[in-house]
């Protein structure tokens, strides 16, 4: 084997966690570290939902876009419905200094 010995579980010692058992044969510091790394995963976990989800969005308007009036009011401008995705962007960097400033100062 790895010459580790297992030492004896001190009986007052309550079990918090289920790896906790493993700390016998594993030692405390590789537990700890995998108790941290699964609630780090479980900060990320849903991230990549999160992200899927949203680059459905872009996709979605471009499609209501087929099906809208896109001119905008007083002009003779036409927004073209691939260019609709475009306005997400637009709008942040327009209303982050607005909201900053006025909504949340």
């Amino acid at each position: 084997g790895s010459g580790h010995v297992p030492r004896p579980r001190a009986p007052w010692r309550p079990v918090r966690s289920w790896l906790d058992p493993a700390r016998d044969k594993y030692g405390d510091e590789l537990v700890d570290d995998v108790q941290q790394l699964l609630r780090l995963m479980l900060v990320f976990a849903p991230v990549p939902v999160f992200w899927s989800l949203f680059d459905q969005q872009s996709s979605r308007w471009t499609f209501q876009a087929v099906h809208m009036d896109c001119t905008i009011p007083f002009t003779q401008f036409a927004v073209e419905p691939d260019q609709i995705q475009n306005l997400n962007s637009l709008f942040v960097l327009l209303l982050a200094p607005l909201f900053d400033s006025f909504l949340y100062p």
